[in-house]
C-alpha cells in the first residue's frame, strides 16, 4: 500500500492480527507471532505478479488505501 505511514499500521483483536505495511513481509516473524503451541500447522503463501498484461510490461504495482478503513474491513472479514 502507499500513501500511508512508513512503518505501517496494525490491529489485534480476540487473538487475530491484521496489518498493513510498505515493507517486505517477514513471514518467519509472522509465523512466530501466530504460534501458540495449539496449532496443527501454519501455512504461508508468497506469489509474484505477471510480468506483462495484454502485451504490456508490468513495471510496478501501486496500491493506495485509507488505512484505518482498510484495517476495519480486514477485521470484519477476518472475524466472520
Amino acid at each position: 500500500m502507499s500513501g500511508g505511514s512508513a512503518d505501517g499500521v496494525e490491529l489485534s483483536q480476540d487473538g487475530h492480527y491484521f496489518a498493513l505495511t510498505c515493507h517486505a513481509i517477514d513471514t518467519r516473524a509472522v509465523i512466530a507471532r501466530l504460534l501458540t503451541g495449539a496449532e496443527g500447522a501454519v501455512v504461508t503463501f508468497e506469489g509474484t505478479v505477471r510480468n506483462h498484461t495484454k502485451g504490456r510490461a508490468t513495471r510496478c504495482l501501486d496500491y493506495e488505501c485509507y488505512e484505518s478503513m482498510a484495517l476495519k474491513t480486514m477485521l470484519k472479514i477476518g472475524l466472520k
